[in-house]
Formats: C-alpha cells, structure tokens, sequence
C-alpha cells in the first residue's frame, strides 16, 4: 500500500509540475527520451520511474530528486518559502536616477555582465550613462538596451526597452515582457507563467514561441516589467517612405512626359 501512495504521490508531482511549466506529456517523454504511454503510467500512478528519469525530471524542473520523492515538507515550510521571495526583492537603489533631470539610468547590453555583479552598488550604478524620458513618474524606472531579434514581434535589435521594477514575484502579470536578472543573465522575455506555489516562472522569445525557459524565484536578483521603448526602426521605415514617394513622383513626372509626347504627337497627325 506505502508502495502505491508513493507511486501516485510521485506521478501527481510530476503532473502538476508539467501542467504548471505549459508541456504536454508527449513534449515531456521527449526529452525524458520515453514513449508517451510509459509516462502516462508514471503520472497515473501506475508505474514507478527509473532513477534516470527522476533524475531528468529533477533536471528540467530544477527540482532535487528528494522533492521528487517525497514533495514539500509541511505548509509552514511553503509559507517561510514564499516570505523569503518577498523579502529578496528589496528594490534597493532602484531610485537611483541618471545624470540629468528626467533621466534614467541606461543598461548597455555590453555592460550587462558587470550591471549583473553590481547592480546593488549605488556608485556603480551613478556611474552609468543616462537616458531621458517623459515619463512623469521615474520612479524605480530603468532603461535596458536589446540585443538581438529574440523579442522581434514586440522589440529590435538596438530598441531601448524602459521598464519599471517589481518589488515582488506576486506582481508578474502573465504575457507581459520582463527584464529577468538571475545571477548569470539579463533576460528579455514575455512570461506566459508566474506560479507563486511552485514558485517558477515560464517565459518565452517571440523568435521560438515553444522552446520555454524556466525560472526560479529564489533564482532571480531583479524583475523590470517593459513599460514603454525607443526604437530606431521607425525612422528606418520613415526612410522607406520618403525613398517610396521619391520614386512614385519620378515615376509622375516620367508618366506626364510620355502623355504629352502623345498628345503632341496626336496634334501633328491631326495637322497632317
């Protein structure tokens, strides 16, 4: 009877952390290298996972093989869980603002490995370059440059992303863009999943809708969530325009020369 408990007890883990992360089960015993109807009976309960696969699942959910096993261990400990996820995010200097007057501080992407060691030090962070917004409200806001096309439906290359922070993970609005910083990375994704139980966060890049990341609270240093931008590829299709008319009106002109090359040409058959 322990036997079965243990079983269910492990495929209903398992089941909610697929759930919660937006996988199917077949995109699951893909990548746990499985057929889907062996994976079915580990969530149903009905067959016990290898060590490898525990393993694997521990791995993909950032999970320990004894969470697998045996899940949280009382209430008080989710709770005291769930107090450290507010109390980490303090939004210490976050106030700090740029050089000028409606200025706020502008995060190169070449300066984002040493923004990630010290954004906690105010002197590093009055050292940085400004970058003027009309915001009325600059409070807690920050500017990010975007690297890449990951985010091309909503962000370019070169865009400046103005996002304001988040004290807390119990704010993330899903399908919402983020700036994520971990101990490791900034990141600029859409979240699609903020779940305060399991305390993970599931966001995507527009360039690959299906290839999900998945994030820790616990492993997160700061949340900017996207409030605005400034992007250089308007006045690149304000150029294609001008560029458009441009040639529309030589191809007028070219078109009123040729009619009255006809008219007049019209006017000497006739006197003919």
């Amino acid at each position: 009877m322990q036997e079965m408990l243990s079983k269910i007890s492990i495929g209903n883990r398992m089941k909610d952390l697929r759930l919660q992360s937006g996988f199917s089960q077949a995109e699951i015993a893909k990548r746990l290298n499985i057929s889907r109807s062996n994976y079915s009976q580990i969530e149903l309960g009905n067959q016990f996972p290898t060590f490898e696969v525990l393993c694997r699942v521990a791995s993909i959910y950032s999970k320990t093989y004894e969470w697998l096993l045996h899940g949280p261990l009382d209430k008080a400990g989710m709770n005291k869980q769930q107090f450290s996820y507010e109390s980490q995010f303090s939004g210490k200097h976050s106030d700090i603002q740029g050089c000028g007057s409606g200025d706020v501080i502008l995060i190169r992407s070449e300066d984002r490995p040493c923004y990630i060691k010290n954004s906690e030090r105010a002197d590093f962070l009055q050292q940085q370059e400004g970058f003027a917004v009309p915001w009325a409200d600059t409070t807690h806001l920050r500017a990010f440059e975007v690297d890449g096309n990951a985010m091309r439906n909503a962000l370019c290359h070169g865009d400046i992303l103005i996002a304001r922070r988040i004290l807390s993970p119990l704010d993330i609005t899903n399908q919402s863009v983020y700036v994520l910083v971990t101990e490791s990375e900034v990141i600029i994704e859409r979240v699609i999943v903020s779940n305060v139980t399991s305390g993970v966060i599931i966001c995507v890049s527009d360039a690959d809708p299906l290839d999900r990341r998945i994030i820790y609270f616990n492993g997160l240093k700061e949340i900017w969530k996207a409030e605005g931008k400034y992007s250089k590829v308007l006045s690149r299709m304000v150029e294609n325009v001008n560029s458009y008319i441009s040639r529309f009106e030589l191809s007028i002109s070219a078109l009123e020369q040729e009619i009255a090359e006809i008219k007049k040409s019209m006017g000497t058959n006739s006197a003919g």
